[in-house]
């Protein structure tokens, strides 16, 4: 009834993009924002988007499904909404999963557990987790929107702060240091930048900075969009520890949400940690579903 294979080019980038964008309004929580494809297909160069991708396709030919193995051991699952919890293509994808995890590795190891998460509200997937023995691990997410209706606010900054776009190749350099320096350790390069940049969808105007007079970024974001359901998203967020609760950080989210406005997007949409929940909620977004870590035992 299925066929599969693993992803060949930026065609099937384009049509796992559609598949996501389609299957939104069938569960928004349940599936990722076309942001989340492209920024993790893109930015971590230890991934082969070839290797890590498998699709799914029905008989005519259409995307079913997709699964992406992360470092071998982190499975992210999406599933055609008339599918999603029946186990039709999600057996398939834990075993390929499975299959790949068995490869070559260091004699005496422990196998690593299998993880994954779904949405608080896709019931059915987590019956499914639980009945193949996924367990919760912790590793939660919140999932956050902000409406924008209404004109977004300005923030001003002092000291001669501006919130801007990425200038351009030269300060590629200071882009990669400000996100290892709030995500560190991080796997991000200068190369995984660059690709990242390339990819379908980024618009170089959404990628953007505080940056201080000297040229030292402050804090970042990159915006991603949506345009079939009208929902911006930011992938990543972050702000340099020394100039945290200054204010940089809400003013370039705050900006991030206006650039979405202007084009078109209906809500802005944010993933975090439990412990940044207050910020964002701060900036007017809203706490509406949250992603539970599973593991396998």
């Amino acid at each position: 009834m299925f066929h599969q294979r693993n992803l060949v080019d930026d065609a099937d980038v384009e049509r796992l993009k559609d598949f996501l964008m389609a299957s939104r309004p069938h569960g928004r929580a349940a599936y990722l924002h076309v942001g989340d494809l492209l920024w993790g297909m893109r930015m971590h160069t230890q991934m082969n988007p070839q290797r890590d991708h498998r699709i799914w396709f029905d008989a005519r030919g259409g995307v079913a499904g997709f699964a992406r193995l992360y470092r071998l051991t982190d499975l992210m699952m999406q599933v055609l909404p008339s599918l999603r919890g029946t186990g039709m293509l999600e057996d398939e994808m834990l075993a390929w999963a499975l299959a790949e995890r068995a490869g070559p590795g260091a004699a005496g190891e422990p196998t690593p557990a299998i993880t994954t998460a779904a949405a608080e509200s896709d019931t059915a997937t987590i019956s499914w987790l639980r009945s193949h023995g996924f367990v919760p691990n912790g590793d939660d997410l919140a999932i956050l929107i902000r409406p924008l209706v209404d004109p977004v606010e300005r923030v001003d900054l002092t000291d001669g702060a501006v919130v801007r776009a990425v200038a351009g190749e030269a300060e590629y350099p200071e882009r990669v240091s400000i996100h290892r320096e709030v995500w560190a350790p991080s796997r991000v390069t200068a190369e995984g930048y660059a690709l990242t940049r390339g990819a379908p969808g980024y618009e170089p105007e959404l990628d953007l900075a505080v940056a201080l007079p000297g040229g030292t970024f402050a804090a970042y974001c990159v915006c991603w969009l949506d345009p079939v359901n009208r929902v911006g998203e930011f992938e990543p967020v972050g702000t340099r520890p020394a100039y945290r609760r200054k204010g940089y950080g809400r003013a370039v989210l705050l900006e991030g949400l206006r650039r979405m406005r202007e084009r078109g997007m209906r809500e802005g949409l944010v993933y975090c940690k439990a412990h940044n929940v207050d910020f964002y909620q701060s900036a007017g977004f809203l706490v509406t579903d949250q992603f539970l870590g599973f593991r396998t035992p």
